[in-house]
């Protein structure tokens, strides 16, 4: 145990002594030193992602390289007394630690690719057309890059289950000290929508066995909805705004392809730039476009696509690029989040059941009524939230005057780019795990309209001391929720702390020709094995090498 706790406050103390140094890097002077550390930690996650993703096309992110980057994080803690903040790196150490103490991993997920493209990046430079050995290698999240730099010398091997962990920590964190700074300024609209979303998050995410990578790309979607929701359109937009705009849209379409959508949310504030020359002469601007050029050229070189399965952005002549795999790939992953397996009658091919609306009927009897069950608490919990601001609202506007609410147009403007992202879900990949952040947020900004002009009529006072009563318990639950199952496996006597990541069965080495290799797991799951790692058996598999990369490609 003492090893679990230990490793969560050194993930803490990792964190946010990159985040602090990236910051003020990153951004200019007097708005780095205005964000909350909490917000500075989830900007030091994207940077060492993309670190992570630069340093893998030249070298494998060993123990040696994770455990220079860490110590040297460790270094900045001390310098910038990142321990001041004391009480952010006890709370976030705390949440990660009951978060993962006697969990599982994701399964199968994390079985069938997490894990083993995370042994990948730890034991290899980036591996030229690894989608060939399995479609999964190129659609996994670059999260396995943030991971993977928890591969430590003095530290467990099961240290790279803290990472995921932490991220949701310091978001929930981030969330409650926004709650307070906004309050504290008078934006009561603001203040109570943060409050809502640390409810829904505890909620939503409270067991470590269901944080896949859809799971981070949705708090940091929420992320980004919140920066956009506190941007007033009719002002000019300042280059700190756009550039940490740019960057989380950037990072959000490295976890998840469906996020390309929030690239709009840039554009849009693009034309609220002046001057718009300012950009080209600020280094940050060249920091995100070399994070766009490292993730790109590693899509491609994994799969021969900068989207992949997008046919439209793959570059066919290239030896890697397998067409045959993409378009099955493509249908196959758009059927089955329609509802494909569900089907009662005789089952369609892939093509057939996701063109003219086929899907609709079995969608509606199976994952319809799934999204009813997950959003309709939400809808009631809110609306019964109104009736009761309704009831104890005072005509106090007079005496406490509200700063920074919001405005009708730039409700419009972002209730609009919702409607857009759950259109676009709908259409093309409507699972209720694909789409949370979009339905929740979508239903946060409906709320946000009809109670903006009834919250401001409530008492500072009575509004604060409910939002308090919300996240206490809220918080109660989730602790004591998991504190019960770490009761329970105690009780039971088991010795695994830690989320098991160590495949249980062997693992059989397969050889191709020019002296390369892959290995089989005919359980499903290598877990985090020798690598690189599948559970099947490529056809007409081929091999070679070119200045120390491995490439796979699949013979014609």
């Amino acid at each position: 145990m003492i090893e679990i706790i230990i490793s969560s406050v050194l993930s803490s103390i990792f964190i946010s002594s990159y985040g602090n140094f990236f910051c003020k890097i990153f951004f200019s002077q007097n708005y780095s030193k205005n964000l909350l550390l909490s917000e500075k930690s989830l900007i030091g996650i994207i940077f060492l992602t993309f670190i992570s993703i630069i340093l893998n096309f030249f070298t494998p992110l060993n123990e040696l390289i994770c455990s220079i980057i860490f110590l040297i994080g460790i270094f900045l803690s001390f310098k910038n007394k990142i321990y001041y903040d004391y009480k952010l790196l006890l709370i976030t150490s705390f949440v990660s630690l009951i978060l993962v103490s006697y969990s599982n991993i994701n399964r199968p997920d994390a079985g069938l690719y997490h894990l083993p493209i995370i042994s990948m990046l730890n034991e290899s430079k980036i591996i030229l057309g690894s989608a060939n050995l399995h479609f999964r290698f190129a659609h996994g999240s670059i999260i396995q890059n943030f991971s993977s730099l928890y591969n430590i010398y003095f530290l467990s091997l099961n240290f790279i289950t803290i990472s995921i962990a932490s991220i949701f920590s310091f978001f929930l964190y981030f969330l409650y000290e926004k709650f307070s700074f906004t309050l504290k300024q008078g934006n009561k609209n603001l203040s109570f929508l943060y409050t809502f979303t640390f409810v829904f998050l505890v909620y939503s995410f409270n067991r470590y066995s269901g944080y896949g990578n859809d799971a981070i790309a949705h708090i940091f979607f929420i992320y980004l909805f919140f920066l956009f929701l506190n941007f007033k359109f009719d002002s000019s937009i300042n280059h700190d705004q756009f550039l940490k705009t740019l960057l989380i849209s950037i990072f959000l379409v490295g976890l998840k392809l469906f996020m390309i959508l929030t690239i709009a949310i840039p554009l849009i504030l693009l034309f609220k730039f002046k001057p718009k020359l300012k950009l080209f002469k600020n280094i940050s601007t060249y920091i995100c476009l070399l994070f766009i050029i490292s993730f790109s050229l590693k899509s491609i070189l994994t799969s021969g696509c900068v989207f992949y399965p997008l046919e439209i952005t793959c570059i066919k002549s290239m030896k890697i690029f397998n067409k045959n795999q993409l378009v099955n790939t493509s249908e196959m992953s758009e059927a089955w989040s329609k509802g494909w397996p569900d089907q009662e009658k005789a089952a369609k091919d892939y093509s057939t059941y996701n063109n003219n609306f086929v899907w609709i009927e079995t969608w509606k009897d199976n994952h319809f009524k799934f999204i009813k069950k997950k959003i309709s608490p939400y809808i009631i919990f809110l609306i019964l939230i109104l009736f009761y601001f309704l009831i104890i609202r005072e005509k106090v506007l007079h005496k406490e005057k509200s700063f920074n609410e919001f405005n009708f147009k730039d409700l419009f403007i972002i209730l609009s780019f919702l409607i857009f992202c759950n259109l676009i879900w709908f259409f093309k990949f409507p699972l209720y795990r694909f789409g949370i952040s979009f339905l929740y947020c979508l239903i946060l900004i409906l709320f946000a309209i009809f109670a903006k002009d009834i919250i401001k009529f409530v008492p500072v006072k009575k509004l604060k001391n409910f939002s308090i009563l919300l996240i206490l318990v809220s918080s109660t639950g989730f602790i004591t929720k998991n504190s019960l199952r770490i009761i329970k496996a105690n009780t039971l006597g088991s010795n695994e702390i830690w989320p098991q990541i160590i495949p249980l069965e062997n693992i059989e080495k397969v050889k191709i020709d020019n002296n390369g290799y892959y290995y089989f797991s005919s359980s499903s799951q290598c877990m985090y094995s020798l690598s690189p790692c599948t559970y099947y058996r490529p056809k007409n598999l081929m091999f070679s090498t070119f200045l120390n990369y491995k490439i796979f490609w699949i013979k014609s």
